[in-house]
């Protein structure tokens, strides 16, 4: 009889002993970590640009510091736009300078052409061009002086290689016509009287040229030679017909 009552009171003191534990136990498993669950709410996120600044009651909202770019090329300057190709204006001011005997009657003169053409390639240019030289006698300082205008047009191709994309070197020839404005007469005189009346022109220009960021707007300067024969005196072992001119200019592309 007493056996039985030390082994129900055993029995039950080792049943209320596992209830107590049991609670234990579910507890601690509670507290291992699921990996089939997301990660806990609170865990900081990433720091990217999206989430840069992004209200988090957790007090782990992102500093600027601790933000990274999506992109790692973000930060870089854009690829310029193409250059245009088409319609292209050109204004030159410069000088106009003669050789053999007329350079002793005319001075050196003051220079300006405008130049409209259109580019078939990004290469290879067509254009037409009109000049104007205004200069004077008495160059060689016993000439009475007189001044007067030199007017040409004509026209020509252009052949450009980029050195860079934004630096370029070209070639010009053209074929016109040359003619001084003056008097009848004024310089048969001094024998050029083929200068008062139209007449061939042969010119071949180099130069250098720069491209602005502004893909319409370009800068150059150039240069060369020109043949004319009505710029020869008309005499025996007379010098050639040659001129030169230089200038600087700028130039548009509609």
């Amino acid at each position: 009889m007493y056996g039985d009552e030390v082994r129900w009171k055993a029995s039950f003191a080792l049943l209320f002993v596992t209830l107590l534990a049991v609670p234990s136990l579910a507890r601690a498993d509670d507290k291992s970590v699921d990996p089939t669950k997301p990660a806990d709410a609170t865990a900081k996120a990433p720091a990217t640009e999206e989430n840069l600044g992004k209200v988090d009651l957790s007090g782990n909202a992102n500093t600027r510091a601790e933000a990274k770019p999506l992109d790692a090329d973000a930060d870089e300057a854009p690829p310029l736009p193409p250059r245009k190709k088409g319609l292209v204006l050109d204004s030159r001011i410069g000088v106009f300078g003669f050789t053999g005997e007329l350079a002793q009657l005319a001075t050196t003169a003051p220079y300006a052409s405008l130049q409209l053409g259109y580019e078939i390639f990004d290469w290879l240019m067509v254009f037409g061009q009109a000049e104007l030289a205004l200069t004077t006698t008495g160059g060689d300082g016993k000439t009475r002086k007189r001044a007067f205008p030199i007017f040409g047009f004509g026209g020509g191709v252009r052949v450009t290689v980029h050195v860079t994309p934004r630096v370029a070197l070209f070639l010009a020839p053209g074929i016109g016509a040359i003619v001084a404005d003056v008097p009848e007469r004024a310089l048969a005189i001094y024998g050029y009287q083929d200068l008062e009346s139209l007449g061939l022109s042969l010119n071949g220009r180099l130069g250098l040229e720069w491209y602005a960021v502004n893909r319409h707007f370009a800068l150059g300067i150039s240069g060369g030679p020109r043949f004319a024969p009505s710029l020869a005196k008309t005499a025996a072992n007379a010098s050639p017909g040659l001129a030169w001119d230089v200038g600087a200019g700028i130039r548009y592309t509609f």
